[in-house]
């Protein structure tokens, strides 16, 4: 394809330039090669094709159609001529800057023939027909697709995504959600799945939930309405293995006291309130037997004759009676004010 052909002198050389191919812009597409072929006609003074044979050619981009320095130089290239006719890929030897052609800036060509000057006027560079579909790579209002993970942060707007931007069949990854970016909150809301909290709080409507190294803190003081219970755990088994409705499990290596489990009930009005429950065991079962509140102490060494193991231990201040332990047991064939 014949874009141009211009014929200039410097010294005893005459070059005809045939043609330019150049595809624009490549910054930042790997299948677009980084090369431009460049295609010319070497004469003589009389118009002659110089002998056959390999010169000393420079080539260099500049950014005005004369003086300025130049943006990118091949430095001295040996350059094979045959019939008069050569041809070079710039950018072969020294790769050409990704951003060389960016913003449609003009670029001119200038070319050096051994010890000649610069060969004058410098040719501009220009697209062949086809590359104008290179134009719609580099403009986002004509983009086709765009390769996973090419946009980044700087290249959105602030306030660019809306919540009307992400579907619901959206697949976002968790990861991806910092914060309090996820709020659920007015009617029941459902997470399904593995749901995992890495804290430090998760806030449920009011009140919290926190984790952190030194455990698990659920709830708040807030005064709540008719809710039957702080934790609830529901589940259904149909088997014949043990199982517990809570179970907690605490190790210490040194002296100090452990709690399996400790619960406080208050009513916070001195002179009045109802009936307070501790601990409130609830046993319900047709098999051989059924234990409200069971208790097991025993030392780690089975042989250890020192200190004491107690299955239920309880502690009663004030009032008019007070029952450290207080138990009724009864029957349908005998009844029994207690059995210690």
């Amino acid at each position: 394809m014949r874009l141009s052909e211009l014929s200039v002198t410097a010294g005893r050389h005459v070059v005809v330039l045939i043609a330019v191919l150049l595809m624009l812009p490549w910054a930042g597409f790997a299948a677009v090669p980084k090369l431009i072929n460049y295609q010319g006609y070497l004469a003589d003074g009389a118009g002659q094709p110089v002998p056959d044979g390999s010169y000393q050619i420079y080539f260099r981009i500049y950014p005005y159609p004369t003086g300025g320095s130049a943006l990118w130089e091949s430095g001295s290239q040996t350059v094979s001529v045959s019939g008069g006719g050569f041809s070079y890929l710039l950018g072969s030897q020294v790769t050409l800057p990704d951003h060389l052609f960016d913003n449609s800036i003009t670029r001119y060509l200038g070319i050096t023939v051994g010890t000649d000057a610069e060969i004058v006027p410098r040719t501009r560079l220009v697209t062949v027909p086809y590359a104008y579909q290179a134009l719609h790579a580099d403009t986002s209002d004509y983009a086709v697709t765009v390769a996973d993970h090419s946009v980044t942060n700087a290249k959105l707007a602030d306030g660019a995504v809306t919540d009307a931007s992400v579907s619901a069949a959206a697949d976002i990854d968790p990861a991806k959600i910092d914060g309090t970016a996820m709020v659920l909150s007015g009617s029941w809301q459902t997470v399904s799945g593995f749901v995992e909290y890495t804290g430090p709080n998760v806030y449920m409507h009011d009140s919290s939930f926190q984790s952190s190294g030194y455990g698990i803190k659920i709830g708040s003081r807030v005064a709540h309405g008719s809710d039957e219970a702080l934790l609830e755990v529901d589940r259904n088994y149909n088997n014949t293995t043990t199982r517990y409705g809570v179970r907690a499990r605490l190790d210490n290596s040194s002296t100090g006291y452990l709690y399996g489990i400790r619960s406080e009930v208050e009513h916070t009005t001195a002179g009045s309130g109802g009936t307070a429950y501790g601990v409130y065991g609830h046993a319900m079962s047709d098999g051989s037997q059924r234990t409200g509140t069971y208790g097991l102490g025993q030392s780690r060494n089975a042989s250890i004759t020192t200190g004491t193991s107690v299955g239920v231990s309880g502690v009663a201040y004030d009032g008019a009676y007070a029952y450290g332990i207080m138990g009724y047991a009864g029957s349908a064939t005998t009844n029994y004010a207690g059995y210690f």
